[in-house]
């Protein structure tokens, strides 16, 4: 078995709660427009890749969300710390995982503004040997550049590397470039993963 050495991991679903689809439902209940909550679905699909690539700002996406029933944000609705909370057991696993001499790095779609805020609450640039987010690099996963791009950053082959995201597509991704993929569904499923992989005693 060839042995893993880096752990990359996703931040929404994985680290920290992934709460887009939350803040929409939040705010249309707010407004009274839970009927019409598909509207804000459709701008988010529509323009957070653009956000995620750093090409819209965050605030910008939620004013347009909400401009989609009609609404126009307030300052408070553009507040988003309040849904920052940890996925259970996902940053302890890192540290395990970092203790245990591998290379822990992150790959994830994200804002400017709402991955600084996230790296500066949680420590992440301590935390991690690097962190790659899609906003700097005008592209998004599960597009196969990014993943090459975190590749050539760790200096790692992909063999060596093992990848856990909540989505899908974006393990399938990983895969295609030659990398471990562990769809993450909750950290003790995960942990059972990454030693089916090779990486004991996590």
């Amino acid at each position: 078995m060839v042995k893993i050495t880096n752990a990359i991991f996703d931040v929404g679903g994985v680290l920290l709660v992934d709460f887009i689809d939350d803040k929409i439902a939040d705010l249309a209940a707010k407004y009274g427009r839970t009927t019409d909550i598909g509207l804000m679905l459709e701008a988010k699909k529509r323009y957070r890749p653009f956000v995620d690539c750093g090409h819209m700002e965050e605030e910008t996406f939620w004013k347009k969300a909400l401009a989609a029933i009609d609404i126009e944000a307030t300052p408070e609705d553009l507040n988003l710390e309040y849904y920052f909370k940890e996925i259970p057991g996902g940053i302890p696993l890192v540290r395990n995982l970092k203790d245990r001499g591998l290379t822990v790095s992150i790959l994830s779609n994200d804002s400017l503004s709402l991955s600084s805020m996230r790296r500066q609450r949680y420590g992440f640039d301590a935390l991690f040997h690097d962190v790659v987010i899609s906003c700097h690099h005008g592209v998004v996963k599960p597009d196969l550049s990014l993943y090459r791009i975190a590749l050539e950053r760790i200096k790692a082959r992909p063999e060596n590397c093992v990848f856990l995201d909540d989505r899908p597509e974006n393990i399938e991704a990983a895969r295609q470039v030659g990398i471990h993929g562990i769809h993450f569904q909750n950290t003790h499923q995960a942990t059972r993963e990454l030693e089916k992989s090779g990486v004991e005693n996590t």
